[in-house]
This record gives C-alpha cells, structure tokens and sequence, in this order.
C-alpha cells in the first residue's frame, strides 16, 4: 500500500495523517495516521484513521483538534474531529462543496482584516 500522497504532522500529538487515492487499483481505504518517534524520526506502519473517498490533501486544523480533508475527486471539503487518545477521525457533519479542490490553507487572520473583497 503507497500512502504518501498528502500528509500534515499535529505537534501536540506527534501523529502524522496521510491522504491516499482510494479510485482504481488502490487499496488504500481513505486517511491513514501514524505516530511520528521525535527521538529517532522512525515512522510505524501507518493504520486507518478514518475512511474517505480520496483525500487527496489533509491538514491539521489551528489548535489541533481537527483535519479539514480536500476530497479533489468529489469535490468537496470535510473537517473531521481528532480522538485525542487513539489519533482516529470521527465525522462532524461539516462539509462545503466546492469543486475540485486541491489543498487547504490556514490563514491568521489580522485584527484589521476585512471580509470585504476590493
């Protein structure tokens, strides 16, 4: 199984989420996690965090509480919850459809940002 096609690492926990391709061939079943050894960068074999239809980008949300998934090929955006104890994604019922997208971004957002486009 080839998984390294999206990962983002969660500082508080150590633990490493990858996006694989789930179409075709694959049998890959969606977002995979491992725990990352700081000591020695040794990575286990990556276990299933949760299923999804490709993910083709994972990032861990700010505060580290949850991955916001971009699903390229179904065009859609998720964010799913981070079980503090096992690294596991629970859905939260929160999706945005939006195309294809690609990746997602975090932004800080300035005390002087407006919501207003020029």
């Amino acid at each position: 199984m080839y998984l390294f096609l999206a990962g983002t690492m969660c500082p508080a926990e150590t633990l490493v989420y990858f996006g694989t391709y789930t179409r075709g061939d694959s049998t890959s079943e969606g977002i995979y996690v491992a725990k990352l050894d700081a000591v020695n960068g040794a990575l286990p074999q990556p276990r299933l965090a949760a299923e999804a239809d490709n993910p083709s980008y994972v990032a861990i949300a700010p505060g580290g509480k949850f991955v916001v998934v971009a699903n390229q090929k179904t065009g859609n955006i998720v964010s799913l919850k981070i079980e503090s104890m096992t690294g596991a994604l629970s859905t939260t019922e929160s999706e945005i459809n939006v195309g294809a997208p690609v990746n997602v971004r975090f932004i800080k957002r300035s005390q002087h940002a407006s919501h207003r486009r020029p």
